[in-house]
């Protein structure tokens, strides 16, 4: 049906389900170009399984312990129609993928890129405690998903591999000339290798890669500097001597956006430095808590 809805709330659970298919508590099978909408804004399923069943073809058996996706034609990211956010997975087994979630669908990586670090699939998994098996997929039309074991096992991805891009969620910022990764304003930059040159372009490029839309609001955006951020999240671009901090102010002729140089914060802050040069030119920085 056209625009139909499947809504889960009010604390609804699948415990102990089990099937010698795919999918233990759930199986959706959504023809996802009639605008459906799937949203499990309260749903826990646990202790569930998804067994092997050598009588049917190996991709049709022990893939999506909790729930496996068969997501048929082009899904419109932008509609947000799929929305996981209120989903709980707890000691659920598959015996081949996926051990909670398994995917199958086209638009699969666009679909994992949308908000904050996969929130809209994600449900209660944690990208620094959960086990990458538990969020697993293809990014193929399920049509294609009838192949060997072997070409399953090399085309499937585990999610947060695709939603964990640029790495950390850590858009790079880059504005010095003479360095081995110079900054530059274009669609794509975030990486430590291709870091973007302004804060302002990079602030823009997260709400149109993570909300598809410069305007839409972003509940979070983490922006660092490819020297500061080598320890934390893995920087291969190596630190000679301090690290740095440049505020870029009026009277300087590469002045970063226009602005007069801030520092601000919302709710309070902590600063503290540890051994950063801070490079400035005439004017005093202002911090200005909001």
């Amino acid at each position: 049906q056209n625009k139909g809805s499947i809504i889960f709330d009010n604390k609804c659970e699948f415990v102990n389900c089990s099937t010698s298919g795919n999918g233990g508590a759930m199986y959706l099978f959504l023809i996802l170009s009639t605008g459906i909408k799937v949203n499990l804004n309260d749903v826990t399923i646990r202790e569930c399984k998804s067994q092997t069943n050598t009588s049917k073809p190996y991709e049709q058996s022990g893939f999506g312990c909790g729930i496996f996706i068969n997501g048929q034609t082009p899904y419109v990211v932008s509609s947000r129609g799929l929305n996981f956010k209120g989903m709980k997975f707890f000691d659920n087994f598959a015996e081949k993928h996926g051990q909670s979630l398994y995917i199958v669908m086209a638009q699969l990586n666009d679909f994992c890129l949308l908000g904050i670090a996969g929130e809209y699939v994600k449900g209660n998994y944690s990208d620094f405690h959960s086990d990458p098996k538990e969020l697993m997929g293809c990014i193929l039309d399920y049509y294609y998903f009838h192949l060997s074991r072997i070409d399953i096992e090399g085309t499937q991805q585990y999610l947060e591999e695709i939603w964990n891009v640029p790495y950390g969620q850590i858009w790079h910022v880059s504005n010095r000339e003479f360095v081995l990764y110079p900054g530059s304003d274009q669609s794509g930059c975030a990486a430590f290798d291709s870091p973007c040159e302004s804060i302002q372009y990079a602030i823009d490029e997260i709400s149109i890669q993570k909300e598809l839309d410069r305007d839409y609001y972003t509940s979070e955006k983490r922006i660092g500097d490819i020297k500061i951020m080598k320890q934390m999240y893995g920087t291969s671009y190596a630190i000679q001597g301090n690290a740095e901090i440049k505020i870029k102010k009026d009277n300087n002729d590469s002045k970063e956006d226009g602005k007069q140089g801030w520092i601000s914060s919302v709710g309070g802050i902590t600063l503290r430095i540890y051994e950063i040069k801070i490079t400035a030119d005439q004017s005093i920085p202002r911090l200005d808590p909001k």
